[in-house]
């Protein structure tokens, strides 16, 4: 699926990565918001996106396509997701040829390794002669564009899904010098809803690393930063 702006012209894309069982059709309404503040964006509707096979065709579907390619600006792409979506956003940033062109990702209350592994959704799962603890579900140390990573402080994130101690855990392998940011969306907000609890400020990373709103970027960082300020987020942190 793709959404653009109605004005013809060449936009930012982002690419969207569902999550288990929330296929695009059931979150159009952000697909059209991103598209009302002049973005493309593409999704799909498969089973599976851990592994960022399907997100990458997703990616080369909207730059080959005839119908797509002419809305999208080649040099300003994005790739966010939520749940299953959050890992298959790190591993379609991390694996692919396609890769090196996204200029940041966002990851909602993205599936920990432990648990991801627990369900299958790992490489080198006891194949090619690696043993079982060889998996892993992404490799953040291999990460090279700006991240923002938030989660939800629900039973089911807080418990199952992206602990606060995961959360850090993931923050602590990007790279030092990659532009990172983590937070939770405070006030009992669970899992589900991170998706769209979290839109203003997936609005805000795009404007700042796509469009270099430096407005949009005291949202995240510096000493006055908005989000650190926010009575409804906590345990902020970042790293440039």
């Amino acid at each position: 699926k793709f959404f653009h702006p109605k004005a013809t012209g060449k936009y930012p894309l982002v690419v969207m990565v569902n999550g288990t069982g929330v296929p695009y059709q059931q979150y159009e309404q952000v697909f059209e918001h991103l598209a009302s503040w002049g973005y493309a964006v593409v999704g799909d509707d498969y089973d599976q996106s851990w592994d960022g096979v399907y997100p990458d065709k997703a990616l080369s579907f909207a730059l080959s396509n005839g119908e797509t390619s002419p809305w999208v600006d080649e040099k300003k792409i994005a790739i966010g997701g939520h749940s299953q979506g959050g890992e298959g956003t790190f591993n379609a940033a991390i694996d692919f040829a396609n890769s090196p062109k996204y200029k940041c990702l966002f990851a909602l209350s993205a599936t920990n390794q432990k648990l991801a592994l627990s369900l299958g959704w790992g490489h080198k799962l006891g194949s090619d002669g690696k043993a079982a603890s060889d998996s892993y579900a992404y490799d953040l140390g291999k990460i090279s564009c700006p991240a923002l990573m938030f989660a939800g402080t629900g039973n089911f994130d807080t418990q199952t899904v992206l602990p606060l101690e995961k959360l850090k855990e993931n923050y602590s392998q990007i790279p030092n010098g990659i532009p990172t940011v983590m937070a939770r969306r405070g006030d009992n907000v669970d899992h589900g809803e991170m998706l769209w609890r979290s839109d203003p400020y997936v609005v805000a990373w795009l404007e700042y690393w796509l469009k270099g709103d430096e407005e949009a970027g005291k949202a995240f960082f510096g000493s006055d930063c908005e989000l650190a300020k926010n009575v409804h987020w906590q345990d902020y942190a970042s790293k440039q």
